[in-house]
């Protein structure tokens, strides 16, 4: 029963075992979040699902969803149908206008891909790929604070891949979210639709949240 208690919103109690503070940052975290807020997770991921029409809702359907992970990695608990909903409704002509500049060059690299494209083309887009992703991980979390300037943002976020502690610690949440793109196994679309982009987003947020 304490997966229900979790997704009315129930708060993590401590219990038998545990004897120190919850980490608050890193994988740490994630993993922390993991174990505790399944349920939160498990909404959070659907509510994108139902609410990410292509192109149209995609950039804001994404910010609702990194409005739950930040809430639930800055203060170990949420409300997710609050927390998403303003996330996706809060200035959504100018999330949706900037966050699909990054969409469309992470489309394009799956498009270069499902055409066959090998060789120097191949290493060259997926370089331009993974940086673009590191950009759009780093502008999607900084959306998460109050009162931020969305175009200083999107500048900002194009400079964040110079870091290269930034660049390995994104290794985990790039490689998982390359497994649901370009994996055949039929098995992954349900993961995936269940709580797959929760885990990517909160991998994000392990390895750029401090």
């Amino acid at each position: 029963m304490g997966i229900f208690k979790d997704m009315r919103g129930g708060h993590f109690k401590p219990g038998p075992g545990v004897d120190k503070p919850p980490p608050t940052s890193g994988f740490p975290r994630f993993w922390f979040i993991l174990h505790t807020h399944p349920g939160k997770l498990i909404i959070a991921n659907m509510l994108f699902c139902i609410f990410a029409i292509p192109i149209i809702t995609l950039p804001a359907a994404f910010c609702g969803l990194n409005s739950v992970i930040s809430q639930l990695f800055r203060t170990g608990h949420c409300y997710p149908m609050a927390e998403f909903f303003e996330g996706f409704k809060s200035r959504f002509l100018q999330k949706t206008f900037y966050g699909l500049a990054y969409f469309v060059v992470l489309f394009g690299f799956v498009f270069i891909i499902s055409y066959g494209v090998r060789g120097i083309l191949l290493i060259g887009a997926a370089v331009i790929a993974y940086y673009f992703y590191i950009a759009s991980c780093s502008f999607f979390v900084m959306l998460t604070v109050d009162d931020v300037h969305i175009r200083q943002v999107f500048i900002e976020s194009l400079i964040a891949p110079v870091s290269f502690m930034r660049i390995i610690r994104l290794l985990p949440a790039a490689a998982i979210s390359a497994l649901f793109v370009f994996s055949r196994s039929q098995l992954l679309i349900p993961l995936y639709m269940i709580i797959g982009l929760s885990i990517i987003v909160m991998l994000i947020y392990a390895a750029v949240f401090e």
